[in-house]
């Protein structure tokens, strides 16, 4: 988890981000925590972070099968 830092570069509590190794195989959707807001990528409708991870993920699997052709 990325955590939000002040002013004063300590940490707030405040969780800013996650980042997955090997997102293309990431299938641990359960370790995620929740969080109380949705999130968006510009053009795509608000989601949970899961939900649009899940979008992500499938939209650069197919990129990647593609490239490998």
């Amino acid at each position: 988890m990325l955590l939000t830092l002040a002013e004063d570069e300590q940490e707030t509590g405040e969780i800013s981000g996650i980042e997955i190794l090997d997102f293309l195989d990431f299938d641990r959707w359960d370790a995620i925590p929740t969080f109380p807001v949705l999130w968006q990528i510009e053009g795509w409708e608000p989601l949970s972070m899961v939900d649009l991870l899940k979008r992500e993920q499938a939209l650069l699997r197919k990129q990647h099968l593609t490239a490998l052709r």
